[in-house]
């Protein structure tokens, strides 16, 4: 399957270790330190290190202060529950029936109508996919640029920083030996690897955003036809939950146009 698009996503979801690489066939292993176990232990560390500054900072600092410290905690629990679903049997299951079965890539030479209706949600998936991934790249530059820009105007880089000011960081939590909003060199440690933080974050909601039991609602409207899955648009009741506004993600969104243009052949054959 020769689409930009598709590249492009496997090429994010391969960050986080979420591509079916092995059900689909590929023989590619994870970055170093980037596969989905490590990248779990790596935030539940962070989530427990969120817990303890917080109760440590809970009477100490104001509410708005800490406010930041709540939606990263948050945050962190959520992704991590998101970012494991790539390990369950349906997930699994599912891409690959999407990128072997259901997508449009499958059905385009079976007539006009599907050749058009196949560049047409091309053109939609392939600017989809750039917008996401552009607003996670962009959400995770300006959550790090902000408390950056804070720290050089209070003068935490000059020579002689103030002794009443603690740096700012985008994500805060504990660390066993070292105070990262005193210490300079921790700070840069810790502002470097909140980088990394914030950009997985942001692929977790745009590219892995979950619903409950995406699989067997999607799944649900698949029925054999001549020995091959064969789509067809839901009927009143459970399949139509599928259409309620949940928020957008490129897996969802990609999934549901692709299921409503292949339905639409179906219809027409």
């Amino acid at each position: 399957m020769d689409l930009r698009y598709m590249k492009q996503l496997r090429n994010f979801l391969h960050l986080l270790d979420c591509w079916p690489h092995r059900l689909l066939g590929e023989d590619v292993k994870p970055f170093p330190l980037r596969s989905i176990r490590v990248l779990v232990t790596e935030w539940i560390i962070i989530l427990v290190g969120g817990v303890i500054f917080l109760r440590a900072n809970i009477n100490e600092r104001d509410f708005i202060e800490l406010g930041q410290t709540y939606l990263t905690i948050f945050l962190t629990a959520f992704g991590i529950q998101r970012v494991t679903i790539s390990l369950s049997k349906s997930y699994q299951e599912l891409m690959n029936d999407f990128v072997l079965e259901i997508h449009l890539f499958h059905h385009r030479q079976k007539s006009k109508y599907s050749e058009y209706m196949y560049q047409h949600i091309h053109k939609i998936c392939t600017v989809l996919v750039s917008l996401m991934y552009a607003e996670a790249i962009i959400s995770s530059v300006l959550f790090n640029v902000t408390p950056l820009y804070k720290n050089y105007k209070k003068g935490m880089f000059s020579q002689e920083r103030p002794s009443d000011k603690r740096f700012e960081l985008s994500v805060y939590y504990s660390l066993p030996f070292v105070n990262q909003e005193t210490n300079l060199f921790a700070y840069i440690v810790v502002s470097i690897f909140n980088v990394t933080l914030t950009f997985d974050c942001g692929l977790i909601y745009c590219g892995l955003d979950w619903q409950p039991f995406p699989a067997a609602l999607i799944r649900s409207s698949v029925r054999l036809l001549g020995g091959r899955p064969t789509l067809h648009l839901p009927v009143r009741g459970l399949h139509s939950r599928i259409f309620l506004p949940y928020r957008l993600s490129v897996l969802r969104a990609m999934c549901t146009a692709h299921r409503y243009a292949t339905a639409k052949l179906h219809i027409c054959y």
